[in-house]
């Protein structure tokens, strides 16, 4: 069960968490309610947005959902995140990620109730308040608990496939035991303290069914699911093909029910030119300029350039732009321009995203460092792409080894912008020596063939069957 210290508040999620927490797809625990991120179709890209510059994560993101991905945004921010106090019913109010109620089945949690229902069969009533919206939820209006209709909770029971579907536990068909025609009414009910599955009891008054919870996840009541009906929440659509994914039990909450797949990339100065830096940090702004009449209205703006004449900036801007004409059809390698500018640092590529100092190694492992660099100033920028359930993508070497039929998308059209958010901080670069590291991988094998002679003789003194153990050697050393 979750805590208090779990529930988030309404604009307590950090724009970065967006990406790696509680990004679309997800479900999150506010107070008094449990809801999912809706796909970015919902978004509102037209307030609270920015768009950030970094042309390789942007290519990177194209090659993987198509050249239509024409911005970088960070999520849209609430005047309340950004600082700036409004009213209530303000539309900047309403900026913000958009979320729907998920699971849709609720419980009472009167002692003396303990009704299960969806939110469309009516036995439960949404109370807003635009004052403080972390206080909105649902009230069962016609519970037998005399006074103030409590308020429900979510049932912690989902099912999810591993084709990244999630849907409703399937409550009527769990307790009858398949399809039913009994105008069901379910009731939740909880044992024991222990909040284990094993002590929690779903009941149907009409026709005195009950079945443990404990069920749902043994390898019987897992076979006894109903198909995967291809649900995708955040999206509010059912895949047209049928899925052939098998369904399984899964808390509200579980680790294994969101993972993200995100691109990154460390922003890496291109020249040691200072203006062509300034041009690539504020490219966001200076890449619709189609003269130099246009620079002439922003360059005065922006934080550095207004110590360059115009002429200066928009040839700087028309050589970015040539440069990029000629990028669009080549493959972007992210990791490779990193790793030449941290094992080959150059001072005056320094900026004020980007700052490295080589330092000298370790006096007790010199001879396993090539190279110590210290990174005084990083800036990452970090893009969500997709997400699965079931299986975690970080199982994989890389991200195009991950079945691409598993990858859930983000939208339901084609994506023309992905959500982003920049992080600073610092960081150390070490270069090991290549020799040391061949060195250990010699003495690692020439390590484990000691291990099997040992154990091969400890065997033949025994009178045990060393044939199999030859075997089993071999089958490694080919693998």
């Amino acid at each position: 069960m979750s805590t208090t210290s779990d529930r988030r508040k309404i604009g307590e999620i950090r724009p970065s968490q967006l990406l790696y927490t509680f990004g679309v797809g997800a479900t999150v625990e506010l107070p008094n309610l449990s809801v999912m991120v809706m796909g970015l179709d919902d978004w509102p890209v037209e307030q609270g947005t920015t768009e950030i510059s970094e042309p390789r994560l942007l290519k990177a993101v194209q090659g993987e959902l198509g050249p239509q991905v024409a911005k970088l945004l960070t999520p849209p921010l609430t005047s309340e995140s950004t600082g700036v106090a409004s009213s209530p019913f303000d539309d900047t109010a309403n900026v913000g990620v958009p979320v729907a109620p998920f699971p849709r089945w609720k419980v009472c949690p009167h002692p003396h109730c303990r009704l299960l229902a969806p939110i469309q069969s009516g036995l439960f009533e949404l109370k807003l308040d635009p004052y403080r919206k972390d206080r909105s939820r649902y009230v069962h209006r016609i519970c037998k608990k005399p006074g103030k209709p409590p308020t429900v909770v979510p049932a912690r029971f989902l099912v999810a496939c591993e084709n990244g579907h999630l849907d409703d536990f399937p409550w009527v068909e769990f307790v009858h035991r398949g399809k039913t025609d009994c105008r069901y009414e379910l009731r939740l009910y909880e044992l024991g303290a222990s909040g284990e599955v094993a002590d929690i009891q779903v009941e149907c008054v009409k026709c005195n069914k009950t079945r443990r919870m404990s069920d749902a996840f043994s390898d019987e009541g897992r076979d006894e699911l109903s198909q995967c009906r291809g649900r995708q929440p955040h999206l509010r659509k059912y895949d047209e093909d049928p899925c052939k994914g098998k369904q399984r039990a899964i808390l509200l909450g579980a680790s294994n029910s969101w993972f993200p797949i995100p691109l990154s990339v460390l922003s890496i100065p291109t020249s040691s030119d200072k203006l062509a830096q300034l041009i690539e940090m504020n490219w966001a702004e200076l890449e619709e300029c189609e003269s130099g009449r246009d620079v002439k209205m922003k360059w005065r703006l922006l934080k550095g350039l207004a110590t360059h004449t115009e002429d200066q900036i928009w040839e700087a801007v028309t050589k970015r732009k040539c440069s990029s004409a000629q990028e669009e059809d080549e493959f972007v390698d992210v990791r490779r321009p990193e790793w030449e500018v941290f094992s080959n640092p150059d001072s005056s590529r320094n900026s004020r995203n980007f700052k490295l100092r080589v330092v000298d190694s370790p006096k007790p492992y010199r001879h396993l460092l090539k190279k110590v660099v210290l990174a005084e100033r990083l800036r990452e920028v970090r893009s969500l792409i997709g997400f699965t359930r079931i299986e975690s993508p970080g199982e994989y070497t890389e991200l195009g080894d991950f079945p691409k039929d598993q990858r859930v998308p983000l939208s339901r059209t084609v994506p023309k912008w992905v959500p982003t958010s920049e992080i600073r901080g610092e960081g150390v670069f070490l270069q090991f020596s290549e020799h040391s590291i061949e060195m250990w991988v010699k003495k690692t094998k020439e390590r484990e063939g000691e291990f099997f002679e040992a154990h091969r003789r400890w065997r033949l003194n025994r009178g045990l069957n060393t044939t199999l153990l030859a075997r089993q050697v071999s089958a490694l050393a080919r693998s």
